[in-house]
């Protein structure tokens, strides 16, 4: 929840891209508006809660859109949520990532894959702006 009450989750399955979705919704007039921040692609997206930072940035995971998942960075800009891949899994640096991500003073992301990486069972990665 942010500071203006607006919730964000995610849905891992459906969506226009079948791959899940990350949403807000909003409180409205005793109720909730539902705002699609991205649709995803692939089988099966996003399973984690999202994390916020200060700007108001949300940031979530997906565990096989791309085919090894990603981490995407959604961005309000003009009333449009802008979604930026911040990283790619290509199975060698690790793939499904799952438990979301936390980020630090300096703005570096961390998180974790359940498949990849050297033997095949998972890495812990560190995303760097």
């Amino acid at each position: 929840m942010d500071g203006l009450g607006n919730l964000y989750g995610t849905a891992r399955f459906d969506g226009t891209g079948g791959g899940g979705t990350a949403f807000q919704l909003t409180p409205s007039d005793g109720g909730w508006t539902s705002t699609i921040m991205q649709a995803f692609s692939g089988s099966a997206g996003p399973v984690d809660t999202p994390t916020l930072d200060a700007s108001g940035n949300v940031y979530v995971t997906s565990t096989y859109t791309g085919g090894n998942g990603g981490v995407f960075k959604l961005t309000l800009s003009n009333g449009e949520w802008i979604s930026t891949v911040l990283h790619s899994f290509n199975g060698s640096d690790g793939a499904v990532p799952v438990g979301g991500v936390i980020l630090d003073a300096d703005g570096n992301i961390y998180g974790t894959t359940a498949n990849g990486g050297s033997d095949g069972k998972g890495v812990v990665f560190e995303i760097t702006p």
